[in-house]
């Protein structure tokens, strides 16, 4: 059982953010497969700088109830952050003895994850040694990005 109390509670703001500062088709969630036997799939969320502010360090994304702490900066302008969500994450050990489950993580979801629409990403994120919280709204989806598979060794 969790509990918390007022004494837990965090120096988080809301950042307010004009959104006429930046292009919402910037903003976009792309799915990926990867071609290679064995490999997996996931999703990629695009966010711009920009709207967050700079320069910032990304904590943790909420997409579509998927929770990453695997963001990054796309490229050395550091102009955009991707997020990345990978499918099939471990598996938890799911028993009638609590014992048995020893050793599975627990789940960190924020509280406001629980109203995002499915259009919408939650970045807790911190910038000048503040942390902020930032809903995002109208993600866009791009169509899937499937990655070729490698060459077969077979000789024709």
């Amino acid at each position: 059982m969790l509990v918390s109390c007022a004494s837990q509670k965090t120096d988080v703001d809301s950042v307010k953010v004009d959104d006429s500062d930046y292009n919402m088709s910037d903003i976009y969630a792309q799915n990926w497969m990867g071609g290679a036997p064995g490999s997996s799939t996931g999703t990629d969320l695009y966010i711009p700088t920009r709207l967050l502010g700079d320069p910032v360090e990304v904590h943790q994304v909420i997409y579509k109830g998927k929770s990453t702490t695997q963001a990054e900066y796309t490229d050395i302008s550091r102009a955009t952050v991707v997020a990345h969500f990978k499918d099939g994450q471990k598996d938890s050990q799911m028993t009638e003895n609590p014992e048995g489950e020893y050793g599975n993580e627990l789940p960190i979801m924020n509280p406001k994850a629980k109203n995002l629409k499915d259009d919408e990403a939650l970045i807790v994120f911190s910038r000048n040694g503040k942390r902020y919280e930032k809903v995002i709204k109208n993600v866009k989806q791009k169509p899937a990005l499937p990655y070729p598979s490698m060459p077969s060794n077979q000789s024709n």
